[in-house]
Order: C-alpha cells, then sequence, then structure tokens
C-alpha cells in the first residue's frame, strides 16, 4: 500500500507540474493573440451609456450570451458581453470574468442593482433596441478593422 500511495503523489506533483506549466503557455499564447482595441459603442451603433463609467472602453474580443453558465465557461478577460439578461447576476458574472462592458440588446432595461454593482466594479453598461446578431456584426467589422490598421 505504501508503494502505491507514493506512486499516486508521485503522478499528483506530476500532474500538477504539467497543469502548472500548460496554464502558463495558455497565458502567454493568450497575450500574444490578444489585441485590445478601444471603442466607443455609441459612434458604432445606436446606444445609450447606462452606467456612470467611461464612454471608451477597451476590449479584445466579445462574448454574446444569455446563458449565465455558458459566459461563466466561456467569456474571456477583456470580452465585451452582449446579452439580453438585465438582472443583478450579470453584474457578478461580468466582475468575476473581468469583462468591460455589457451591451443589452432589445430595448430591455437594466435593474438599478446591476446598475449600482456595475458601476462599482467599473464595468459600462449600454443598452440598445438592436439585436445580438446587428450588435455582434457591427462589432465585429469594428475589431476587423482596428487589426488590419
Amino acid at each position: 500500500m505504501k508503494c502505491r500511495k507514493e506512486n499516486q503523489d508521485h503522478k499528483m506533483k506530476n500532474t500538477d507540474e504539467y497543469e502548472q506549466k500548460h496554464t502558463k503557455y495558455q497565458f502567454q499564447q493568450n497575450a500574444k493573440r490578444m489585441k485590445t482595441i478601444h471603442i466607443e459603442p455609441e459612434k458604432i451603433f445606436d446606444c445609450t451609456l447606462a452606467t456612470r463609467t467611461p464612454k471608451q472602453i477597451a476590449f479584445s474580443g466579445v462574448y454574446a450570451g444569455d446563458l449565465l453558465s455558458d459566459v461563466m465557461g466561456h467569456a474571456r478577460e477583456g470580452n465585451i458581453w452582449v446579452t439580453m439578461q438585465t438582472h443583478k447576476n450579470v453584474a457578478a458574472i461580468a466582475g468575476l470574468k473581468d469583462i468591460r462592458a455589457v451591451i443589452i440588446v432589445g430595448n430591455n432595461q437594466p435593474d438599478a442593482d446591476m446598475l449600482s454593482q456595475c458601476e462599482c466594479e467599473n464595468i459600462s453598461v449600454f443598452t440598445t433596441g438592436l439585436r445580438t446578431y446587428e450588435v455582434c456584426g457591427m462589432l465585429y467589422e469594428y475589431e476587423k478593422k482596428s487589426h488590419e490598421a
């Protein structure tokens, strides 16, 4: 039994070392690919800033989704989040994932709790009457032009 336990400990140590190296490698690769872009959404499409936060934001990609667990699992640091959700949990997840801004589509209006929490965490919240598809398309075009410049 002692031998088996030592072997398991050795495997665990190797697994932890692998995970640390792999995580460090992934971070380095993401940093190389990530290019931060500065944007003022109000200049790209019809929207309104709902928080008392900066209009100009720096971002590195867009994530669109309304299922909170999906956003938690797949959105990346520095993303803009496009959603129709308007409750306080949006602010919690945006803060957890270090999302730069939330764009609420479909003329939905954010809850007061969500706005105050986003302001505390310096997350800009915009509202628009456009659909998710339209907003994502416009952000994609803007990002594409920024990469070409």
